[in-house]
């Protein structure tokens, strides 16, 4: 991470004289320009979907600051750290938009292909260094899975420039040994401990680092600069943090640990879907990549391998911590973002080599720009190939559509109807939406949107209100035999159309990865009148050899049989009994219970 080792010469190296405009510091401008525009465009074509309703909930949109922090750590299972959340509040205060709630995003995002451009050109030495740099940052700038993150209202983006601003100031901190850029890498490092948990992650390689300097041969003889400063400063990191812990251990001592969703450790396939991810979301990009990755490493291992190791360090170790320590979550290549600039910038020294290298066998047959030219051909054909169907088929990409959702609700919605949704996240995304629509201002509040209880019995109270929309990010719920369907039967009735499906699912799932969409389903009902069962006949005693007819009106029940035989509803039978004979009507009830009526026809001469 300090850059030491070998230093050697990189032979593709210097830019051509005489043209200030080629020099890689003056066209990182036009990458960071690239990226912004990537990270804008569109940003408000898609509904937000169910994590981006949960910044919106954490951030309080609607309530107050203290809300705000109340909701982040103690109102979910899983305490998260506030910062982002009373960041994105700031933009929120500026009004009720989606492209204000995604902002922050994109420009955590655009800060970071600066500071890419800055710590990959240390991986080279001079003219090469600064050329690896911006290749890295136009990697990053145009990467699928990095411009995903930067369009969606998370915290991912700016876990990795305050993961990477910390390895920059971690960096110059062991060169210096000053205690103003450890103060420096300290403050860094506790704010995105209040951003995301995983920044532990990469606070623990740099730990790592700074255990090794103390310990390596002759890491002893300047203490106060090889151990006591860096002990000081992940110290102070430990008491910034330390307001969070009472959250931490609560969160980890409850039903769901330290994740939502359990799942399996990682594995090789998993290891290899995210490289994929990395690597510009398909096969062919993977098969790039690793092999620039190689050229780059296989490069540095001659000439920079301290740095070589660093970077692999913060690329594998991130991996081998989770896989060792017992999280008890599924994970995401999300979660490990802050290593994707590394691993960018090991391949970037890898395709300027390459560059280099087609320059140089083109010159003796061409003029000494054609060889240039040729290098540039093959970064924009490379890029546009790797990238480009995957960032296209991001943006044709769908979310859960909570916004189409709440508009065909408020349309369809009359006066005193109730809307249940299933989780507070949808609750918020609901009236988020709703009141945006015209004439909804005010209508729409947590008094009549509700949480679905888990019981429906419970909602009998409510029988004496008008209409009820469920709306559910679950597709059958409402089929047949749905397990909402069975509890909503004995006190709802699902109304035509019964169902207004906004899908949620990718359409390129193979090339970006299954991103966990859902369709929201809009259901309306009514609450159930109390059944009624009326069975009788047109005459009760009659003569041998005289008929008469058997009638029956029954409403609001499940099923209907008359001596064993499924009729329905409403109808009538003719009978002709030889003697005295007794008829039974069997009604299956909405709730599951059973009743009977009897009618008894008697014969006399």
């Amino acid at each position: 991470m300090t850059g030491e080792g070998s230093a050697g010469r990189s032979r593709p190296a210097t830019p051509a004289r005489g043209r200030p405009w080629l020099r890689p510091g003056l066209l990182l401008l036009p990458v960071i320009l690239l990226a912004w525009a990537l990270y804008l465009h569109n940003l408000e074509a898609k509904s937000l979907w169910f994590d981006e309703l949960g910044t919106l909930t954490c951030a309080a949109w609607d309530g107050t600051w203290a809300d705000a922090m109340r909701r982040s750590l103690t109102d979910l299972a899983l305490p998260k750290p506030p910062l982002y959340f009373l960041l994105t509040r700031l933009f929120l205060a500026l009004g009720d938009r989606v492209l204000l709630l995604r902002l922050p995003a994109a420009l955590w995002a655009t800060l970071t292909i600066p500071l890419v451009y800055v710590l990959a050109g240390r991986l080279l030495n001079g003219a090469a260094g600064r050329a690896a740099g911006l290749l890295a940052a136009l990697l990053l700038a145009l990467a699928p899975f990095y411009v995903r993150y930067g369009q969606e209202a998370r915290m991912y983006t700016m876990l990795t420039f305050l993961a990477l601003l910390s390895l920059y100031l971690f960096v110059r901190a062991v060169r210096a040994g000053t205690w103003g850029w450890w103060l420096a890498f300290a403050l860094a490092s506790a704010a995105n401990l209040y951003v995301h948990l995983f920044a532990l992650l990469p606070l623990g390689v740099m730990a790592l680092y700074a255990g090794w300097l103390f310990l390596r041969p002759g890491g002893r003889a300047r203490p106060g600069e090889t151990a006591w400063r860096p002990a000081a400063a992940l110290a102070l990191v430990f008491l910034l943090f330390l307001p969070m812990v009472p959250y931490l251990l609560r969160g980890m001592g409850g039903e769901l640990g330290l994740g939502g969703d359990t799942a399996s450790g990682w594995n090789g396939a998993l290891i290899l879907d995210t490289l994929r991810l990395w690597s510009g979301g398909n096969d062919a990009g993977l098969a790039v990549y690793l092999l620039l990755l190689a050229v780059g490493a296989a490069f540095l291992a001659a000439r920079q391998r301290g740095l070589l190791l660093a970077a692999l360090a913060w690329i594998v170790l991130p991996v081998a911590l989770v896989m060792l320590l017992p999280f008890g979550q599924a994970l995401r290549a999300r979660y490990f973002i802050s290593a994707l600039p590394v691993y960018l910038g090991v391949a970037a020294c890898g395709l300027w080599l390459a560059m280099g290298w087609l320059a140089r066998r083109a010159r003796p047959r061409a003029a000494p720009w054609a060889g240039s030219l040729l290098a540039g051909f093959l970064l924009v054909g490379v890029t546009a190939a790797i990238s480009g169907p995957s960032l296209a088929a991001f943006y044709a990409e769908d979310k859960q559509n909570w916004r189409d959702a709440s508009r065909h609700v408020v349309q369809q919605a009359g006066p005193g109807d109730v809307v249940y949704v299933r989780h507070q996240y949808h609750q918020v995304g609901f009236l988020f939406y709703a009141g945006g629509w015209a004439g909804q201002a005010g209508r729409w509040t947590r008094d009549n949107v509700r949480l679905l209880p888990g019981d429906l019995s419970r909602a009998l109270h409510l029988a004496d209100l008008a209409g009820y929309w469920f709306l559910v990010p679950e597709r059958g719920t409402f089929l047949p035999g749905g397990a909402l369907e069975n509890q909503a039967q004995p006190h709802f009735q699902i109304l035509p159309p019964a169902t207004f499906a906004c899908d949620g699912v990718p359409r390129e799932a193979e090339v970006l990865g299954p991103t966990g969409y859902r369709t929201v389903l809009a259901v309306h009902a009514v609450a159930s009148r109390p059944p009624s069962v009326r069975f009788w006949a047109d005459e009760a005693v009659l003569s041998p050899g005289a008929c008469t007819w058997l009638r029956w009106q029954v409403e609001n029940v499940r099923e209907v049989y008359l001596d064993g035989e499924g009729v329905p509803g409403q109808a009538e039978r003719q009978v002709c009994p030889a003697g005295t004979a007794g008829y039974t009507l069997e009604v299956n009830h909405l709730d599951g219970t059973v009743s009977s009526a009897a009618v008894q026809i008697e014969i006399r001469p």
